[in-house]
């Protein structure tokens, strides 16, 4: 036996409006292509989940139980497409850098803090050597950032600080 979403999603908006019509509305069908929707459910699971009358749907015993456990299916679905888009979006690995012994001590920690707050799963690997060093680790690609207080014309300027300001 096969349920999909679409299926849960029909019955469990089916409940929450009370008419086939509005959940056709809702869901963008026809009223018989809810039905037909329900009536397929019904028949998988062997069971009628809701009973009809002239003005109103009532659920079953089956149809309660079935309810509450297709909203938790549904939010759980829900949840898996959210996490799993989050997880292509976050920013993950290793960023070395390597500053001055001033940057390092006086501005450093606090933009790494704000950073890790933002990339949590990115590690640091930091080193604090002279101006010179740092052009030349930089450009040798052992390096993914480098914080100096001047330029360095091979290398791409991106201001992180303004003086007098914090990151």
């Amino acid at each position: 036996m096969q349920i999909d979403t679409d299926e849960l999603q029909t019955f469990v908006t089916l409940i929450e409006t009370g008419s086939f019509s509005r959940t056709g509305e809702q869901l963008g069908l026809t009223q018989p292509a809810v039905s037909k929707r329900i009536a397929q459910l019904e028949d998988k699971l062997g069971v009628p989940l809701i009973e009809r009358f002239a003005r109103h749907l009532r659920l079953t015993d089956a149809g309660h139980r079935f309810h509450e456990r297709a909203q938790r299916i549904l939010r759980e679905v829900e949840n898996a497409v959210t996490e799993a888009s989050r997880a292509s979006d976050r920013v993950s690995g290793t960023l070395r850098l390597a500053c001055s012994h001033h940057i390092g001590l006086h501005h450093l920690p606090a933009a790494i803090r704000l950073f890790n707050r933002r990339y949590p799963d990115v590690d640091f690997e930091c080193r604090f050597v002279g101006s010179k060093k740092l052009n030349n680790s930089c450009l040798a690609a052992r390096l993914s950032w480098v914080w100096q207080p001047y330029r360095h014309n091979l290398l791409s300027i991106a201001p992180v600080r303004r003086s007098g300001r914090t990151p």
